[in-house]
Parts: C-alpha cells; structure tokens; sequence
C-alpha cells in the first residue's frame, strides 16, 4: 500500500549508537498518518480551539514491534505498509522497516498495527464504520505509493 523512505540521523540514535526503539513507532506512525491523510484529509485534520465533537478519525487500539537487527543513523531504509485484515470498523495494517546496502534489502523489524474507525461525540467514543473511500482503498488491489519522510525529526517534536 506504501512505500517511505527514511534515513535516520544522530538524533534518533541512542547512547550506544542504535537506532532507539521509539523511532521505529514514530515512522510507523507517520507512514499511517500519510496513508489515511491521502485518503481522507479531513479525517486527519485538527485545529487548536477546534471541537472534536463529531470528529471522525483512526485509532490504535493494538500495537506491537518486533525487533531484528539493529538500525544505525545514516542507514537507507524503507517502511513498507501493508494491509493485512480488514473490516468495515477495524483494520490491520503491517509495517517491515528494510535497510538496503550495497543493492541488498535486509529486513530489520516488523510492526502491527489494529487501527479502529472511531467518532467523537460529547458521550465519548463511538466505533463507526471506515469512510466509504478509506474501504475502498483497502479492498484495492495493492498498488505502492511511494513517499519520503524528514531525515531527521527536530528536537521537541
């Protein structure tokens, strides 16, 4: 479903060296935000002083990393979405984040994602079912976008 390019730097990196463990979850998520974003925009929109009232949007209610070699800055990776199970309210996606050295692709974690379609009414949560264009990307055949993500996230974010 989507392809993202990352190249970490020395800020995502721990006292060892490494690539840290959060930074994979900061690149899953923002390979989902871009995905559901390029679907719906306007489920992916809020706005200081804005009410959530009524607002629709994807959550995670499960997530998991499973780590298989280290990353280091400056290593070329990509994050490759993919859509495993879907419903009409739910959806799993699949992340493998890959290096690629030397014309060799290499796979260094995988991800998982349960994403749930949920509106915001004054009463809480409510499950909803997916937007009727989000669906039909789902049950799409799976076609690769292909985007780039910052080299390096700034400090505070």
């Amino acid at each position: 479903m989507l392809v993202e390019a990352v190249r970490p730097s020395l800020i995502d990196s721990d006292l060892v060296g490494n690539v840290s463990s959060i930074t994979f979850f900061r690149w899953l998520a923002r390979a989902r935000d871009a995905f559901l974003h390029s679907i719906v925009p306007t489920g992916m929109s809020r706005r200081v002083g804005q009410s959530l009232a009524g607002a629709c949007e994807a959550i995670c209610v499960e997530e998991e990393m499973v780590y298989l070699r280290e990353a280091f800055p400056f290593d070329d990776l990509r994050v490759e979405m993919t859509l495993s199970a879907a419903t009409e309210r739910s959806a799993k996606l699949r992340y493998e984040f890959v290096r690629r050295k030397h014309g060799n692709s290499e796979k260094i974690a995988i991800g998982h994602q349960q994403l749930l379609w949920i509106r915001r009414d004054v009463d809480g949560l409510r499950s909803q079912d997916f937007p009727p264009e989000l669906l039909a990307a789902f049950r799409a055949p799976p076609a690769i976008e292909q985007g780039s993500m910052p080299q390096a996230m700034e400090a505070g974010e």
